[in-house]
């Protein structure tokens, strides 16, 4: 990609364009703009009319001098991708993708020949317990037809097509600095959080809570029509919004519209901090179309107790890109021109050597005549000579096909090896695979089907290998003992432990509960008759017991 390319990231709401250039260690944008994407035409990533939004690409390209601009990169932004991070033996990088084929079934149980399989080697860990993180992705064929279809009707020549986490991840890379950090990529309908040390990756979480409440409620205050998104964004991006001047929307009204997102983003710090406890987040930095929404900053500064500041402050973007006002809002399209995935499956590649081979003129016909004469005098002169060759060729070939003969046996050799060295990677990633939390975390989601009250509600659960997190409400701290109390009896899990209960009031006046429960995979100590309901240790208070009677004689 060392020539100009567009980089094009499509949402629900927005679509951001970027007509980049590599330039030595960092991105040259040429031009970047966005336009709000066609009612309707893409959902969760899947795009619904390709045709509306070919339409509305064209025209935008039009308007920016760009139509004759063919390569593309386009940028997945989707909750339909599932992902998995994966601990592979120390491999070298080219065997990785045969380990990633062999146990894909393990780490996705679904029907994967509707999906295209991926990875990205995120880092070789060292010491005791060696081995390759890997992040392993699967986004179904159906999202990436519609982008091939789109390109199709657009004009354009698809080069890659990456996933939004591994861009803003691959950018990110490039400005960090010590310490952990939190990157909130703040969007219209959704947001996503990159925790980071230096230019190391930790971890990846998304939530469907972004800008949309306080636009939404903005427009509907102001009876703007839905052609007015952009224009609503704006307003609502600005220092000093006129809404707040005028009372039509208050301070209140603000703080209540992004309550949702901000207390998925301090939930999300806590869930990072229960999990690590050799690191601490020192600090958040907001990034994204809707990250310069008012009052955002403070609000989330001041409920994670964390120094907070935004992307296109920091001082390293230079080293990133030229364009420090846009890296923010553009950071998916910079960071995919970086190192894109492979989601590009096999029967959507184009073959460029026999499409350059098929656009190649005819070379003339008297040169390439008057080189066939020149060979067939040649090969008269050698003829003969070749003849004599060839009876001394018939001989040596008898005799070696006699010794080849002798030594059969040894094919059988070579074969058993051939089948054995192409079957030791999959060997190895069955080795690896054969402890797997899945039959722990079906027995617990059985028991959880049984026992739970139909007041709970799960917001978001994250599984890994010793147990799950969830973050849950419930109608009343009544119903929260009452879960807690339950847990406690679950076979599957030996510890449960609950933080950041609270109580919050939704938008209808009414109060909940919520809360964070962490719960450990093993055995249940109370399975072995001890009371789940009493207290863990007797009371020292409580009387010895009496000595038995003895039996009366005769």
């Amino acid at each position: 990609m060392a020539g100009k390319i567009l980089n094009i990231e499509i949402d629900d709401r927005l679509t951001k364009v970027c007509l980049s250039q590599p330039k030595g260690k960092s991105i040259q944008i040429k031009k970047s703009f966005l336009f709000q994407t066609p009612e309707n035409a893409v959902n969760d990533g899947v795009i619904a009319d390709p045709k509306a939004l070919a339409e509305a690409l064209g025209k935008e390209l039009q308007s920016h001098d760009l139509r004759e601009m063919k390569n593309a990169v386009f940028t997945l932004t989707s909750g339909k991708v599932a992902t998995r991070e994966v601990l592979l033996p120390p491999v070298k990088d080219n065997k990785i993708k045969s380990i990633v084929e062999a146990n894909a079934t393990e780490y996705f149980p679904v029907d994967l020949s509707r999906y295209h399989i991926t990875y990205s080697l995120l880092e070789r860990v060292t010491g005791d317990e060696p081995g390759c993180r890997v992040l392993v992705l699967a986004v179904p064929m159906s999202v990436l037809e519609g982008y091939f279809k789109l390109a199709e009707l657009a004009g354009l020549s698809i080069q890659a097509i990456d996933y939004y986490g591994n861009s803003q991840y691959q950018a990110l890379r490039g400005v960090t600095g010590k310490g952990v950090c939190m990157y909130v990529n703040v969007d219209c309908s959704h947001s996503l959080v990159t925790f980071m040390r230096g230019p190391k990756f930790l971890m990846q979480r998304s939530f469907n809570f972004g800008g949309d409440e306080l636009i939404l409620s903005y427009m509907n205050a102001a009876g703007l029509k839905a052609e007015s998104y952009v224009a609503a964004l704006k307003t609502c991006s600005a220092p000093d919004p006129q809404f707040l001047k005028d009372g039509s929307i208050t301070q209140a009204a603000v703080d209540e519209s992004l309550g949702r997102l901000v207390s998925s983003i301090v939930r999300t710090i806590d869930y990072f901090n229960s999990n690590h406890w050799e690191m601490q987040v020192e600090g958040i930095v907001l990034m994204g179309a809707c990250s310069h929404i008012v009052g955002l900053l403070d609000m989330v500064g001041n409920a994670a107790g964390v120094h907070t500041t935004y992307l296109d402050d920091s001082p390293m973007i230079s080293t990133l890109t030229n364009a420090a006002q846009s890296v923010s809002c553009f950071i998916s399209c910079i960071g995919s021109n970086l190192s894109p995935l492979d989601f590009m499956p096999s029967q959507f590649k184009v073959d460029k050597k026999k499409r350059k081979e098929a656009g190649q003129k005819t070379s003339s016909l008297v040169p390439s005549f008057l080189i066939c004469a020149g060979c067939l005098i040649i090969a008269i002169g050698l003829g003969f000579f070749g003849y004599t060759r060839y009876q001394k060729a018939l001989s040596a070939n008898k005799a070696a096909k006699d010794e080849i003969a002798s030594l059969s046996y040894t094919r059988d050799v070579y074969n058993t090896y051939n089948t054995y060295q192409k079957n030791v990677d999959t060997l190895e990633a069955f080795k690896t695979s054969l402890d797997t939390p899945n039959d722990k975390l079906t027995a617990f989601i059985e028991e959880l089907e049984k026992k739970m009250p139909s007041q709970i509600l799960i917001l978001s659960a994250s599984c890994t290998r010793d147990g799950i997190t969830m973050n849950i409400t419930l109608p009343s701290f009544d119903a929260v003992a009452v879960v807690l109390v339950e847990l406690r009896t679950f076979e599957s899990i030996s510890n449960v432990t609950a933080s950041t209960i609270a109580e919050q009031t939704d938008g209808s006046g009414s109060t909940y509960v919520s809360l964070t429960v962490q719960c450990a995979y093993g055995t249940n100590p109370y399975l072995s008759g001890a009371d789940p309901y009493a207290s863990p240790t007797p009371s020292p208070t409580a009387p010895p017991a009496p000595a038995a009677s003895p039996a009366p004689e005769g």
